[in-house]
């Protein structure tokens, strides 16, 4: 679970994947609190308390955390720049939601109908009761990862200079979509073979050929909206289903004449 405007860096999804895979159940990727500062002005932090076997026991919500030269305050107290924070970024288990249905409900019968409008259901802090009532376990996941989000205004240009800055390392392409295409077209390839066999089995010509038109409009329809190179990928669309549709109707000719032959033969 995440926040969609922000950015998390590739480090802590590998750490996670890897976490999850070898076994692991609930856990929360741990940004170091210097890489997640902005330089434009306070931020409200989430400040992790972890034991020695690196699971959450707490986490501690800090207001107004500003960059200084020695590393950052809030209030006028220096804290650690070292410290890692919450940035949202959770992994749970598919137990947990149900146990989150059980708390909105609490929730809305107690909250909702004092602030409507304004109350929030923070899941942060709906773990952290659950925490205290261990009833839950929450394993930190470090990153060093730069986090990065736009809190300010004026944050939107650092964010676009250190994206800059990334593209040259390789970590990105330019063009995010630049592998779309054969991506897409091994999709559509492998579904074509599927439909000729399914098709060719059943024979029924206009069926077919109407199921298939369908297929084509959806799938015309997906590549548009998901896709950000619309008329190439729109193009190699036509071309592959153009493919499908010329090897079904050759199949489809070549069972009708073995049919009509062995029609003849009987009669």
């Amino acid at each position: 679970m995440i926040n969609e405007d922000d950015y998390y860096g590739k480090e802590g999804f590998n750490a996670v994947h890897e976490y999850l895979v070898n076994g692991g159940n609930s856990c929360m990727t741990g940004f170091v609190l210097k890489n997640t500062l902005s330089g434009n002005g306070g931020v409200t932090r989430g400040i992790c308390k972890i034991n020695a076997e690196n699971n959450l026991t707490e986490v501690v919500e800090t207001k107004n955390i500003v960059k200084t030269v020695n590393g950052a305050e809030a209030d006028g107290v220096d804290g650690d720049v070292n410290s890692l924070v919450s940035m949202n970024m959770w992994s749970l288990t598919s137990d947990f939601l149900y146990v989150l249905e059980e708390g909105f409900k609490e929730f809305f019968e107690k909250e909702v109908s004092g602030n409507p409008l304004k109350v929030e259901y923070l899941i942060p802090i709906f773990i952290g009761e659950l925490l205290e009532q261990g009833k839950m376990s929450v394993k930190v996941l470090k990153t060093n990862d730069t986090w990065y989000g736009m809190t300010y205004h004026e944050d939107v240009v650092a964010v676009k200079n250190s994206f800059k800055k990334i593209l040259p390392d390789g970590m990105y392409k330019a063009d995010l979509f630049s592998d779309l295409s054969t991506t897409m077209k091994e999709t559509i390839d492998l579904l074509g073979k599927i439909l000729t066999n399914i098709l060719t089995a059943l024979y029924e010509p206009f069926g077919f050929s109407l199921l298939l038109s369908f297929l084509a409009m959806f799938f015309y329809l997906y590549v548009s909206r998901t896709s950000r190179k619309t008329v190439s990928s729109s193009h190699l669309l036509g071309e592959t289903l153009g493919q499908i549709f010329s090897t079904q109707q050759s199949q489809w000719r070549d069972l009708g004449s073995r049919k009509h032959e062995n029609q003849q033969e009987t009669d």
